[in-house]
């Protein structure tokens, strides 16, 4: 399973913000921002959309998401040239 097949999977609990744990709340120009007033922050939709499915994927099933995450390494470390790594 490659990362993009990930854009399928829906959280069913909206993940708080990485930051202090508050809710995100959806702000202009499509970002999300922490709800919290002391706490300042912000993520774009689509990145915040990527940050709950993969959460949602890993409350599932942490065994698969593991395995996905170092399948997904590997295919990127055979991407790089040898002389690079």
């Amino acid at each position: 399973m490659g990362l993009l097949r990930l854009r399928t999977v829906r959280a069913s609990v909206k993940p708080g913000c990485p930051k202090c744990g508050s809710e995100m709340i959806p702000v202009p120009r499509d970002w999300y921002a922490c709800s919290s007033t002391v706490c300042d922050y912000e993520i774009s939709a689509s990145a915040y959309a990527l940050y709950e499915e993969l959460g949602s994927l890993f409350e599932k099933d942490p065994a698969l998401f593991f395995a996905m995450v170092t399948r997904h390494r590997d295919e990127m470390r055979d991407l790089e040239p040898v002389w690079l790594r």
